[in-house]
């Protein structure tokens, strides 16, 4: 969860010093050495109406489901920091509201829920 557009763009700096580079769309970056790339989807305080808005060519971002996903999660120690990681159910309830959302641009999600 975050608070601001200066905290999204915070972690941001932080990744990009770790050897991460943006991506078309803003909330994505991109590893080349480890060819890996991460969504880093904010919503919590940010957001407002269930969309987090970043710039003129993205204006939103819809985090519908995300609040309620986290009240139920799984905390995974990892190394020094503990993880929240969604549950099962609560990863298939976002695939479906992404899917819904842009059916002609996300045929993937349907496909990641029955893997």
């Amino acid at each position: 969860m975050i608070a601001s557009l200066k905290e999204f763009n915070d972690i941001v700096s932080g990744l990009e010093g770790k050897g991460f580079h943006k991506a078309k769309a803003p909330w994505t970056l991109f590893h080349p050495e480890y060819n890996v790339a991460i969504d880093l989807l904010p919503f919590g305080q940010i957001e407002e109406k269930d969309t987090v808005g970043f710039n003129e060519r993205y204006t939103d971002l819809h985090v519908l489901g995300f609040k309620e996903v986290l009240s139920e999660t799984e905390q995974v120690p990892i190394e020094e920091k503990i993880a929240q990681i969604p549950t099962l159910h609560g990863m298939i309830i976002l695939k479906l509201i992404s899917w819904s959302d842009r059916p002609e641009e996300r045929d993937n999600d349907l496909k990641d829920i029955l893997i």
